[in-house]
């Protein structure tokens, strides 16, 4: 009869201590880091402002729940129901995640603003 048992490996297991095939999937991993880095800097570069600025002359989007139509199909009825859209209020729209963004900054910049002009008129 034939038993199988587990065997402990020889080697310890330390960060440089690595098969061969990790060795070349880290290798070819930092190659193509290195060569795409500066390209995806670049477009994140163009993207990011592209985006603020359709965020800033449309701010609100389509809902996802109800795909804009302000409507959603109630449960039961065999679907010829109908109800509001509780994630718009059934306006079919919502704040797009950038122009959330800018509010959440503009609101800082205004609330330091007012502590700053507060202070500068107590002297």
């Amino acid at each position: 009869m034939v038993h199988l048992a587990a065997t402990a490996t020889l080697t310890a297991a330390t960060p440089g201590n690595h098969p061969p095939v990790v060795d070349g999937l880290y290798a070819l991993l930092g190659q193509l880091l290195g060569q795409a880095l500066p390209w995806l800097l670049l477009a994140l570069l163009v993207w990011v402002p592209v985006y603020l600025l359709g965020c800033w002359l449309w701010p609100f989007g389509n809902c996802r729940g109800c795909g804009g139509t302000g409507k959603r199909k109630a449960p039961g009825l065999f679907g010829k129901a109908f109800r509001t859209c509780p994630r718009c209020d059934g306006s079919g729209l919502q704040l797009r995640a950038g122009r959330y963004l800018i509010n959440r900054l503009l609101a800082n910049y205004r609330a330091a603003r007012r502590h700053d002009d507060r202070r500068e008129r107590q002297l």
